[in-house]
């Protein structure tokens, strides 16, 4: 379970270029926010050393989740066929900047068509 963090919140804790930055990379999608920042990690590439080590002192050895800021045109179908892959929520809702959750209410309601096997002609 995550902890959900608003925009408002977010910006004022971190300001405004991180919060953003941090919704554009990660927003939608559960993120685990370490007990101390390190500064090779990709969270410090994101949003700087400085916020990470702000973040850490709010929500540290916690699942956040922050808004999603990656906002396109509608992707079911896209949705869709990633699942009929096997990709998991978690990478469909990254790779398509859509949240983990509206992949997951696409996939509660989706029943694929059964796959037809194709057989050698005698």
């Amino acid at each position: 379970m995550s902890v959900w963090v608003s925009y408002p919140a977010l910006r004022d804790l971190l300001g405004e270029t991180a919060a953003t930055a941090l919704c554009t990379h990660h927003g939608g999608v559960p993120l685990y926010v370490p007990r101390t920042a390190q500064a090779d990690s990709k969270l410090a590439r994101i949003i700087g050393v400085a916020c990470l080590e702000l973040l850490c002192a709010a929500y540290a050895g916690e699942w956040i989740t922050v808004p999603n800021a990656r906002k396109t045109a509608p992707r079911k179908g896209d949705v869709m066929r990633l699942l009929d892959d096997g990709i998991s929520p978690a990478q469909i809702a990254l790779q398509l900047g859509l949240t983990e959750r509206y992949v997951r209410q696409v996939a509660s309601v989706y029943k694929p068509a059964p796959k037809q096997l194709s057989l050698p002609l005698l």
